[in-house]
């Protein structure tokens, strides 16, 4: 009954992040308890970013049309001043990942 991946969860420690790709950030901490996309706090050389992976329920499972839409969309909104896309998408063999600048409060927090 209903999928059968509900089961995978993903550690949100240090080994999330603990990959060539990402070798230029540092783990600091995990944002929330989501179960199918974890985020995570960094820290780069130039300020905090957020990295959002997904494990991928089995080794197969191709994201690789999901990156090239975020790549797109990327080039689509980059003059839009007020938006953020994600800085990096791609997959490894068992996650894929978005990484983008940190915020540390939403359009909303800062409306109130």
């Amino acid at each position: 009954m209903g999928q059968g991946f509900s089961s995978t969860t993903l550690s949100s420690g240090p080994a999330g992040i603990d990959v060539p790709e990402l070798s230029d950030l540092t783990y600091e901490k995990a944002l929330g308890q989501a179960r199918l996309m974890k985020s995570i706090r960094a820290r780069h050389q130039h300020g905090l970013v957020v990295v959002k992976l997904v494990m991928k329920p089995y080794p197969q499972l191709d994201l690789g049309k999901y990156v090239q839409a975020i790549r797109r969309e990327r080039g689509a909104l980059s003059d839009v001043p007020n938006a953020l896309p994600y800085q990096r998408a791609f997959e490894t063999t068992t996650n894929g990942y978005l990484v983008r600048q940190y915020l540390y409060s939403s359009l909303y927090d800062r409306m109130r």
